[in-house]
């Protein structure tokens, strides 16, 4: 790899920063606790980052492995926020994660798109049995250089199979900016970190290319493709209406959303409404399972600047399975059986 990429301390700073990652971790453990507090939520996390970007710098690739009590492995750069957050045990989506896991069966149909270092690709593929699979789409090549090792190292090249492309309305190409955090990388500069460069790559709809796979209709798509969620609706349309018993998790982020892409989510979620989806997202502050009547009110985002949007048929058995998920969750958290997003991971040293 690149030596200007790679963050490779010397072994006479060993101690120092095993000393650095104990504060850091004790940091980080208190960070849900903060962001339940509006006017300490953003001092908090900024005061984190910039302590934490002092032993591990933004857009310094520094791979390292995180070990869940589950078994799991999981390779990450914490160079990239998102990688930094989980390498230190602070997954800010892992309640909703637990929510779109508790959805799938034996024999689901799974599809990740966005799929990043692969959490989701990945733990999906441990709930299903050889008659289920995961697609994992990630375009960004660093990340999905992560997706392919963390599915590797957790022996489910059988089950998830990783495809190095974008997903959009149509087939062609598209231009793919990437950014110093791969988790920001996308078909637009969001200007969230900084851009690296922009190459042009190829984009397939999911109504091209699942018949390739041998795919009539999925069960289960996670989508988080920063503010293209819509084009990935937009190219799906046939496979929605194939798959009654779908369940969609997309990610609504206002920070992602200019005007264009609003309209156009908008209209991708009237179009789902009108074939009877529904939506919910899990509010915080407190956290509750709510509503979404209408795809107005889906880009509310409830008291969240983001926010998982979990769209499926309404008053189907997938509705009330995804309430008594909710509150078994919720059951267990407020018992501490269910590990806060600070502690749920052991981090191999």
């Amino acid at each position: 790899m690149d030596s200007q990429e790679e963050h490779l301390p010397s072994h006479e700073s060993i101690n120092q920063l095993d000393k650095m990652e104990i504060y850091l971790q004790v940091f980080h453990h208190f960070l849900p606790q903060a962001m339940d507090f509006p006017n300490l939520a953003v001092p908090y996390t900024l005061f984190l980052r910039s302590l934490r970007e002092k032993l591990h710098p933004v857009g310094v690739r520094d791979i390292q492995a995180v070990n869940l009590p589950s078994g799991l492995t999981f390779h990450v750069d914490v160079g990239d926020r998102l990688g930094c957050d989980f390498y230190y045990g602070h997954y800010q989506e892992y309640f909703d994660a637990q929510l779109f896991l508790g959805l799938l069966d034996a024999n689901s149909i799974v599809l990740d798109v966005g799929a990043n270092f692969g959490y989701y690709a990945v733990s999906s593929a441990t709930k299903l049995t050889s008659r289920g699979c995961v697609h994992a789409f990630e375009p960004n090549p660093d990340a999905y250089q992560l997706l392919q090792q963390n599915v590797e190292v957790n022996h489910l090249q059988q089950l998830v199979s990783c495809h190095d492309l974008c997903v959009g309305a149509e087939d062609g190409e598209t231009d793919f900016y990437i950014t110093q955090e791969s988790a920001f990388s996308g078909m637009d500069d969001t200007k969230r970190s900084v851009l690296r460069e922009k190459i042009t790559i190829p984009v397939r709809s999911l109504d091209s290319i699942l018949p390739e796979l041998g795919l009539s209709q999925i069960d289960a798509i996670k989508i988080d493709v920063e503010g293209y969620e819509f084009a990935v609706l937009n190219g799906a349309i046939e496979t929605i209406q194939r798959s009654p018993n779908l369940v969609i998790m997309m990610e609504v982020s206002a920070k992602n959303l200019n005007e264009h892409r609003r309209e156009a989510l908008m209209s991708s979620l009237v179009n789902l409404y009108n074939q009877n989806l529904r939506g919910w997202i899990v509010d915080s502050n407190p956290r509750v399972l709510k509503s979404i009547p209408t795809p107005e009110a889906a880009l509310t985002l409830g008291s969240a600047t983001s926010a998982n949007l979990f769209l499926m048929v309404s008053g189907s058995e997938r509705e009330h399975q995804l309430s008594k998920i909710y509150h078994n969750l919720q059951t267990k958290e407020d018992s501490n059986q269910l590990k806060e997003p600070d502690i749920f991971y052991l981090k191999s040293m």
